[in-house]
Parts: C-alpha cells; sequence; structure tokens
C-alpha cells in the first residue's frame, strides 16, 4: 500500500521504521500544503498499525479494509464540520478512548484538518494528549501546522511533507487522466506541488478561465466585466477553483518575466480576493472588484 504515496520517501522511510521497531510515537502531526498525501499516508500508516499479516499493510485482511471503509472500531476519524472541528467532537472521541481496544491491540485517532479545531476543542484535546489511554495513538492532520495550539505542537512527532515535484504530477496525470504530455506539464507547473489541486485543474477549465480574463483585460469593457464577475460568482464549487486558477497564473508570470511589478499587485489582489471570499455573501461584488482591479493595472 505504501507504493500508492507519491513522493515523500525519507518520510515514509522513517514512518516504516518507527512502525518496524514499535517506536511508532503517541502523538505525530503530518504538517505540508494540501493536496500533497498527508492524509493518505496517515491512514495508510494506520493500516500498517491494524494490519493482521506479516507484511504489513498488506490492503486486503480485514483490518485493512475497515480502515478503508473508516469502519474499524478502533480507529476514529475526526474531520472538521463546516470547516470546523467542535469541542463537541473531541467530548465524544475522548469518551470512547477509555474502553479497551475491540478488534486489535490499539486505538488510533486521525484527526485531519487539525488547524480547525476551535479552542475549547484544542484544549479539550490537549488534555487527553498530556493524560492518554493506554496503547492510544493519534495523529493530526494539517495544512497550516502554525494555527495548531504550540501545547498540542509540542506534544507530536512531526512529520514534514513538501510541495511533490511536477515530474510526478507530470507522470501521475499522464497514466490516470489520459492528458497529453503538454496539457499534464501545464497543470502540474500551474498545481505548485499539490496533486490535489492538479486534480481539479482540468484543461478546459484553465483554458475557459485564462481566455475569458485575456479578454477582459485587452478587449473588455465593465458590461464584459459585471457579465463575467455575474457567471463566475454562480459557479458554486468551482468559485474557489477560478480564483486559484488568476493566483497560480499570476504567481507563473511572476517568475517569468523582469518586469514583476504588476504581476506582484495582481496577485496581491488575488491572495486578497480568496481571503474575502470566506466571508463575503456577495460574491459577484468581489469578483467586480477583483477583475476592475486586475484590467486595470
Amino acid at each position: 500500500m505504501w507504493e500508492r504515496i507519491l513522493g515523500h520517501k525519507q518520510q515514509l522511510a522513517l514512518l516504516q521504521k518507527t512502525l518496524a521497531e514499535n517506536i511508532f510515537p503517541h502523538a505525530s502531526l503530518f504538517a505540508g500544503p494540501r493536496g500533497v498525501g498527508k492524509f493518505l499516508t496517515a491512514t495508510i500508516t494506520a493500516s500498517a498499525l491494524f494490519c493482521m499479516q506479516e507484511t504489513k499493510p498488506c490492503g486486503t485482511c480485514l483490518a485493512c479494509r475497515k480502515i478503508a471503509e473508516k469502519n474499524h472500531p478502533d480507529v476514529f476519524f475526526l474531520v472538521a464540520e463546516n470547516e470546523t472541528v467542535k469541542i463537541d467532537q473531541i467530548r465524544t472521541l475522548t469518551s470512547s478512548l477509555h474502553y479497551h481496544p475491540l478488534e486489535g491491540e490499539y486505538k488510533l485517532v486521525l484527526i485531519d484538518d487539525a488547524d480547525c479545531m476551535t479552542e475549547g476543542a484544542a484544549n479539550a484535546l490537549l488534555k487527553t494528549l498530556e493524560e492518554p489511554p493506554p496503547n492510544t495513538h493519534f495523529i493530526l492532520v494539517s495544512a497550516h501546522p502554525h494555527r495548531v495550539l504550540p501545547t498540542i505542537r509540542s506534544r507530536c512527532q512531526r512529520v514534514s511533507f513538501q510541495p511533490l515535484s511536477p515530474s510526478i504530477i507530470e507522470q501521475f496525470l499522464q497514466e490516470t487522466q489520459n492528458y497529453n504530455s503538454e496539457e499534464a506539464k501545464r497543470i502540474a507547473r500551474l498545481s505548485q506541488g499539490s496533486l490535489g489541486l492538479a486534480l481539479q485543474l482540468t484543461p478546459p477549465l484553465i483554458a475557459d478561465t485564462l481566455d475569458r480574463f485575456a479578454f477582459l483585460v485587452h478587449q473588455g469593457n465593465a458590461a464584459d466585466v459585471m457579465a463575467t464577475s455575474e457567471e463566475w460568482s454562480r459557479a458554486e464549487e468551482k468559485t474557489p477553483l477560478l480564483l486559484e486558477i488568476l493566483s497560480l497564473w499570476y504567481h507563473e508570470q511572476f517568475l517569468l518575466h523582469p518586469e514583476r511589478r504588476k504581476y506582484e499587485e495582481g496577485f496581491f489582489h488575488i491572495h486578497r480576493a480568496k481571503r474575502a471570499l470566506e466571508t463575503t455573501a456577495n460574491k459577484q461584488l468581489l469578483f467586480e472588484q477583483l477583475l476592475f482591479s486586475l484590467t486595470t493595472l
């Protein structure tokens, strides 16, 4: 199963060593950019810890299958609800940890987006980390580890994940998505090492977004900007991705062109819009302000 993880050879070697020598830490923090394989690695690590076969993880035994399906009674997956991990989730979790394992030697808690814990949730988890139940392991996964409570971070062994190389992403896209070399190379470059993002950046979406933006910059008028803003604001789940495509394109141009000031300013405007998108109720106005700013640079 380890072969399913792209890259991260040093990190995998460390994890495999601690598992083989039975010194897997009580608490770990898998930290790194979003979309590089942290959660997958955490899940496969859990499978290795509970696997019933000699070669671990096998991926086919009952324990491995239950973990893959997220229904192993001794493995607890905790995910953010509405982008927040709440104190009630932690309290429900900790109450379950006082019982003996039902099917294995251990219990394991896997918290995705651990940086989304509220202050109350983080403090509740800290108490459990300070006085952990026997034979219990914790894996916290975070793309923003600086947001995790420092006292929690200090009790975790950190495993740092880096962006994947463009060549790894390019090869994966060609093998699994049937992209040609040029398409795969473009997406790999734009994804900035995030396979998760690369899988969302389809060639038609990139082309449509950048072609529309190029039209607005070179030929568009105020009416065109407003029409595009209305269309993009209604894109629902694709709205953040449209901003991401513009952001990646501006970052790419910043690196390629000697006259960087315009692209630096554009990148700043997009970054501000991405942050505002989390709280604004008027997405159309957000896009109007952004596109008017970008087309007048």
